[in-house]
């Protein structure tokens, strides 16, 4: 058996309600031609307006649907046609609006809320309206959209301290917060480190024409390099650890790395940096590790 679309049992449900149907009749008809392609009630095919255990919120069966609040009693078989949509923001939350560059709609029907994303994961866009506020829990006033950024970490599922959040109720906004984390994004791809085998998301730095990664694969974190080719890739073939630098040319290099990174990289973790036998170092080193 071919299952049937959503659209085909709407156009299949309209055509049998023309004929007005009895109660009994519309049981027969439900089970027979609706229950093999899809479990949900007519009116939630219809409207759908959730009066089950379907809907995100997840209460009792009542009269009234989870996601808005619409009562369903007020649906009369012979005004199929007219039977009022849903206006939950699961089903509306992007009506009238066009997707930005870049991002996916990733709503999820065990998230408290629909949302968009960027592809890279590190920016999401959650829309809320009175019903899915109210279920998150939260005492603050409503907002239509909260919007979250960050500069190198995938959001979903995580709770950076560093992120940056912007609750707002206009559009326009969301939209100007985008393009703000796209002009300091950097380009992240990942590649399998040729020595280690470890997975490295390198980040590209045009202003240097190189990709940086930190590796946490030893004790130490270490500052990884690949040379940018001319078409903005990262040169997989000469991937390796950054053993020096220069500043001659106030680049600021130690200071972006460790802003970027949020790491605390010092000029002596550069080997070729450092005199290895200077006591001074030395000393310096016993006394870090003694304090770890």
């Amino acid at each position: 058996m071919t299952r049937k679309t959503k659209e085909e049992l709407k156009a299949l449900i309209v055509q049998f309600y023309a004929l007005d149907p009895s109660d009994e009749q519309i049981a027969i008809f439900y089970e027979n031609e609706i229950l093999p392609h899809d479990k949900r009630s007519i009116v939630e095919l219809m409207t759908n307006h959730s009066i089950g255990y379907s809907g995100p919120l997840y209460k009792d069966m009542s009269d009234s649907c989870h996601n808005c609040g619409f009562d369903v009693t007020q649906l009369l078989p012979k005004d199929i046609n007219s039977w009022p949509q849903c206006t939950s923001v699961w089903f509306t939350f992007f009506n009238g609006k066009e997707m930005p560059e870049g991002f996916e709609n990733t709503t999820y029907g065990n998230d408290a809320t629909p949302s968009i994303a960027h592809k890279s994961g590190r920016v999401y866009v959650w829309f809320y309206d009175e019903f899915t506020w109210k279920d998150i829990g939260w005492d603050d006033p409503m907002v239509k959209y909260q919007v979250i950024t960050h500069h190198r970490e995938n959001l979903y599922g995580e709770d950076w301290d560093d992120c940056v959040i912007t609750n707002t109720n206009d559009w326009d906004e969301v939209l100007k917060v985008i393009e703000t984390w796209r002009k300091t994004a950097r380009k992240k791809v990942e590649v399998k480190s040729p020595d280690s085998g470890e997975y490295l998301e390198l980040f590209a730095f045009k202003e240097w024409g190189t990709y940086q990664a930190v590796s946490t694969l030893h004790d130490e974190p270490e500052l990884y390099y690949a040379p940018m080719n001319k078409d903005g890739t990262p040169d997989t073939e000469n991937i390796g650890v950054t053993e020096y630098f220069d500043d001659s040319d106030n680049s600021n290099f130690l200071e972006t790395i460790n802003d970027f990174f949020g790491t605390k990289f010092t000029t002596n973790d550069f080997p070729s940096m450092r005199n290895e036998t200077d006591e001074a170092y030395e000393i310096e080193e016993w006394h870090r590790k003694e304090g770890e």
